[in-house]
């Protein structure tokens, strides 16, 4: 065999020696140069030098940077109010003149900034100040007070420590005198007035809750009702308070002529739903009785009142009825309210929905309630001990399943609207689990828009919805067609106009059909497909549907 030659032994050793071990150390292969070294020595980077007067940008100067939220203008146009809140820290309210250099600023607002502290939430998870209201006479704002951010911070860093209540502040625009108040729930001001606050406090005196076992109450057997707190009514000019023990709901009518409350109290005394006339201060009771009640309304008259209650069901699970007066007396008789819709009323499989809508219709005529699936029994926990679960999903599916566990709790918790005409004194579900609807103002034709026929192609861009006229009142479909297009239902082109040209409609206004492909763009005309009507064999022409 060759052996190999004295180079060989001289490379290998030169590389051995370049990579640090000292193999090489008593062979002699002949004198050889050292290997250049590649690497050259770095220093350890320093910033540069800032310029005289400047600093640094940080996380904490993004955290002072301020933006400004909830911008409100008041009624006579004179003064607007807005929050100034850095991204993370405390803000204030200021109030400024529309006109000339009078302002107030730096009337603190508490803990405004708050940073998002959710993973992969959304904006809507995002905290945002409640915008400051002026009254309807322009000569007061009132605003939130929130906890300051060291009692926030300390709440959330001893687990199962009472939460820091909010407060509410109220600007005199004439001096900027403010008046601070404590624990304070909610307040409401009346749309037009302005002579009257109202406002709900915390409950501060309820005792600490004692352990099960020995010694503990026993629960009662019927349902757990919601005890009220003190509402304390303000006159703004006069500055004088009257309160009100026992409140869960309140609310002013439009023009401030009535004070409607629910008093529901642990001891069952003075409970029940009242008005009370603020030029007069006579009190009037319209139902009595321990119960919960929700959902309070007036109409913009302020002569009809309407409100959702399970008064008189004892039972563990109270369903609720909708109750309704009228404010204005018969004659001979008091003012009371009356059960409108029974709890025993509704559709099978469904209920008055406890915390859902309860309004009237923009003329007063109808009285807008809602309805929700009757809650499934409870499975017990340890049902599903050693049980797989699994997810079942079919291709024809509206939503992918993923989608579908999003949705799952809103699904649960879905409302259908209903109507009650009150002339007619009847009542009927406008909407379903594939319907929505939108009421008129007279509360006599209904826009009904379902979309799941088409909830397939929407995966690709081409959805599309049908539209349904209805008139509530004979529960009758007028029409039916697929987003602009209508067709094969006896709808006379000039009820159709009606309905266009009344503006009260959700997605309709003068002149302007708004709903899926048809966006109007001239008065009197109506952009969408070949139109035609029972009655009229003609057809308009295409991209455009005639008004009559």
């Amino acid at each position: 065999m060759r052996s190999p030659s004295a180079g060989a032994f001289a490379r290998a050793a030169g590389l051995l020696s370049v990579a640090g071990f000292p193999l090489t150390q008593g062979l002699t292969l002949g004198a050889q140069p050292a290997p250049a070294n590649p690497y050259t020595a770095v220093s350890r980077w320093t910033p540069p030098t800032l310029p005289a007067g400047k600093k640094a940008i940080t996380q904490d100067t993004y955290d002072a940077w301020r933006t400004i939220s909830g911008p409100t203008i008041s009624n006579d146009g004179k003064w607007v109010a807005y929050t100034v809140s850095p991204v993370v820290g405390e803000g204030s309210l200021v109030v400024r003149a529309t006109t000339g250099s009078a302002e107030y600023a730096n009337i603190g607002r508490g803990f405004t900034g708050r940073p998002q502290l959710q993973p992969a939430a959304d904006s809507a998870a995002q905290f945002s100040a409640q915008p400051a209201q002026f009254s309807a006479d322009s000569r007061v704002v009132v605003f939130t007070i929130y906890p300051s951010r060291a009692d926030v911070e300390r709440a959330r860093a001893r687990r199962g420590a009472p939460q820091p209540r909010n407060g509410m502040g109220i600007v005199n625009v004439a001096d900027g005198a403010v008046t601070r108040v404590a624990n304070v729930r909610s307040y409401r001001l009346a749309r037009n007035g302005g002579k009257f606050l109202a406002y709900l406090l915390e409950d501060t005196t309820a005792a600490a809750r004692p352990a099960a076992g020995a010694g503990a109450p026993a629960q009662p057997a019927g349902p757990r009702r919601e005890n009220g707190t003190t509402l304390v009514l303000r006159d703004l000019a006069a500055g004088t308070d009257l309160r009100i023990e026992g409140v869960t709901n309140y609310a002013f009518d439009e023009n401030e002529a009535w004070l409607g409350y629910t008093v529901s109290t642990a001891v069952g005394t003075n409970n029940g739903a009242f008005v009370r006339n603020l030029a007069t201060g006579a009190t009037t009771t319209l139902v009595a009785g321990q119960a919960t009640y929700r959902g309070w309304a007036f109409d913009r008259a302020g002569k009809q009142v309407a409100f959702a209650s399970d008064l008189n069901d004892s039972t563990p699970r109270p369903r609720f009825s909708v109750y309704y007066a009228s404010l204005v007396p018969a004659k001979g008789k008091p003012v009371a309210a009356r059960k409108l819709v029974a709890a025993t009323d509704a559709p099978n499989g469904l209920l008055i929905a406890e915390r859902g809508q309860v309004s009237f219709t923009r003329e007063g005529t109808g009285l807008i309630f809602s309805l929700a699936n009757a809650p499934a029994d409870s499975i017990p926990a340890d049902s599903l001990v050693d049980k797989a679960i699994y997810d079942l999903w079919h291709w024809k599916d509206t939503q992918v399943m993923p989608q579908q566990k999003v949705n799952a709790n809103r699904d649960r918790n879905r409302t259908y609207t209903a109507l009650y005409t009150l002339a007619a004194n009847k009542w009927t579900q406008l909407a379903n689990d594939s319907l929505r609807a939108t009421i008129s103002n007279d509360g006599k034709r209904v826009l009904g828009v379902n979309s799941t026929e088409y909830a397939i192609p929407q995966f690709w861009g081409e959805g599309a919805s049908d539209v349904y006229l209805i008139d509530p009142a004979h529960r009758r479909t007028y029409a039916r067609g697929q987003a602009a297009r209508w067709a094969g239902a006896a709808v006379p082109r000039r009820q159709l106009h009606h309905v266009v040209r009344e503006g009260a409609v959700g997605g309709v206004r003068r002149g302007h059909w708004q709903e899926g492909r048809a966006h109007g763009q001239a008065a009197g005309q109506v952009p969408g497909r070949r139109v035609r009507f029972a009655g009229h064999p003609a057809a308009v022409r295409p991209g455009w549907m005639d008004r009559g």
